[in-house]
């Protein structure tokens, strides 16, 4: 008998459709999986055989058969527009998840590439980019435990895959190609993408299950939300048909300015049925100072309670995710 790790529940399972033979052999499947070496969350594992009644332990916050039945949710964090703090919400909601006992893969798909900085690498010094992956097909380079997320970085090489892929054949699913060797291994992955309409953010729109919006609660942001919906239905007519659109996330909110008031209304008012409008992510100094340490909100400033909490309900609804 394997000894209980600390901070589980435990889940009775007694309505098993399926031969006992089967169940049983599910059950060494599990305890072989949960045991291996390859770095999985769930290490530890007591399966109990009472006739049809089986006893799991699992993880607090994560109910281990839903989550096995459920492929990784590989989710585009995506808008064509700058400024609008995409990286920002792929490195926070990233930790977020990470730290509910989630696998979580963040990948740099912007050639700027300010997701590598914000994890505390120098995009100069990286071993290899998103552009050997794309261009050269090599494997998908991944730095494993930064921050407690895995992370494939990239740098400025990436801006040259797009001239490079013109001419390659079933080149929109380079990135996808790339990500299922490993996506089993994770619950979540986040493709931060780069602020255009270009190649790049279609090849990460292929790749993904979901699509993360964040829109700054500014007009000129929300102005070009159509461009988005425009180009996420041309994914789906053809290289991607099953892409969901997992919600928008209103960010650098500030309650006390009246536009970004109005702002707010009107996203919640003119696309709420379209996908969910999460909470709002207020404007805080201590973002881009986070970012300047190199370390996620959480662990910068714990004591940022309102921008903390909307990251927490975001991460919830991820989980939720179908």
């Amino acid at each position: 008998m394997l000894l209980l790790p600390q901070n589980i529940r435990i889940f009775r399972y007694d309505s098993l459709k399926a031969s006992h033979v089967f169940v049983l052999q599910i059950c060494r499947d599990i305890v072989a999986a949960l045991c291996s070496s390859k770095g999985k969350k769930h290490k530890k594992f007591l399966a109990h055989d009472q006739g049809n009644s089986f006893v799991f332990t699992l993880f607090d916050q994560l109910g281990y058969l839903a989550s096995r039945e459920q492929m990784a949710r590989i989710i585009a964090v995506f808008n064509q527009a700058g400024g609008v703090a995409k990286t920002t919400v792929t490195q926070n909601l990233g930790y977020h998840l990470a730290r509910r006992n989630h696998k979580v893969l963040l990948i740099d798909m912007d050639p700027q590439s300010s997701l590598t900085t914000f994890m505390g690498l120098d995009p100069h010094e990286i071993e290899m980019s998103l552009f050997e992956v794309l261009v050269k097909e090599k494997p998908l380079h991944i730095l494993e435990n930064v921050l407690d997320m895995d992370f494939s970085p990239t740098n400025t090489d990436l801006s040259a895959a797009e001239i490079q892929l013109v001419n390659e054949d079933l080149r929109e699913f380079r990135l996808k190609s790339a990500i299922e060797p490993v996506q089993d291994e994770y619950d979540f992955i986040l493709i931060d993408c780069p602020p255009s309409l270009g190649l790049l953010s279609y090849l990460s729109l292929v790749a993904a299950t979901h699509i993360l919006v964040p829109i700054e609660t500014e007009f000129k942001a929300f102005n070009g939300t159509e461009k988005v919906l425009e180009t996420i239905a041309r994914v789906r007519s053809k290289a991607n048909r099953k892409l969901k659109i997992a919600g928008f996330v209103p960010t650098r909110h500030d309650a006390r300015k009246t536009q970004n008031i109005r702002c707010l209304g009107a996203i919640q008012e003119q696309i709420a049925d379209i996908a969910p409008i999460f909470p709002p992510i207020p404007n805080t100094t201590n973002f881009p100072n986070a970012a300047e340490a190199r370390l996620p909100l959480a662990l910068y400033d714990p004591k940022q309670k309102s921008a903390l909490n909307s990251l927490e309900q975001l991460a919830d609804a991820m989980e939720k995710l179908s």
